[in-house]
């Protein structure tokens, strides 16, 4: 839970940093987009096991690190 709360965290100081205070929040919602939709197809995919609850189809490392990783191509850009 931390780790995606630390991807959020460095988005938007990288953000400020750079000077593009005006696009912090657009990036954070794009951002929270691709943490949803994959936080659905990880609840898809725990439901057909019998284990879905939503806090672990939220929190688990595969949703954290395409997180990390589309806030990493945002950063870049």
């Amino acid at each position: 839970m931390l780790a995606l709360a630390g991807v959020f965290l460095i988005l938007v100081v990288v953000e400020i940093v750079q000077g593009m205070l005006s696009e912090v929040i657009p990036v954070m919602l794009v951002v929270a987009v691709v943490v949803l939709v994959a936080s659905g197809i990880s609840y898809l995919s725990l439901t057909r096991r019998g284990a879905a609850t939503f806090r672990e189809a939220v929190f688990n490392w595969s949703v954290v690190v395409l997180a990390a990783f589309t806030t990493f191509l945002f950063l870049i850009s």
